[in-house]
């Protein structure tokens, strides 16, 4: 089943994911230990969120039910949205990057995303 992830960020590196793919970077994400990977969010993100940048993109990645699982980070209590740290492997070798920056203000923004991707599961 195909799953619709969001990921903010600046134009430049926008358009250096958008040629050469994802790139891990790397943290300790408030815990004791470092973390590495690509964060994606289930709803797109903004300063209010830490997820700096102008630009938004639409990772459609095709993912067997509970895969993402183990990629989670759960927060609680929930902050409204979801959000996970997948390999940047994972998302490069199996997901269609779409850069919808232009229209993430507008009111259909949801409905947009729907035609994009119709087969994509809800989260």
């Amino acid at each position: 089943m195909n799953n619709a992830f969001f990921h903010r960020t600046n134009r430049a590196a926008a358009e250096n994911i958008l040629s050469d793919g994802f790139r891990d970077a790397s943290g300790s994400y408030l815990t004791e230990q470092i973390h590495s990977g690509v964060w994606l969010s289930d709803v797109p993100l903004d300063d209010n969120e830490g997820a700096d940048g102008d630009a938004l993109l639409l990772v459609v990645m095709p993912l067997s039910e509970g895969e993402a699982d183990q990629f989670e980070w759960v927060q609680e209590p929930s902050f409204g949205y979801r959000e996970w740290l997948f390999p940047s492997k994972l998302i490069n070798d199996r997901s269609t990057v779409l850069d919808v920056t232009e229209f993430q203000y507008e009111d259909d923004f949801s409905e947009r995303i729907a035609d994009i991707c119709p087969n994509c599961q809800d989260r």
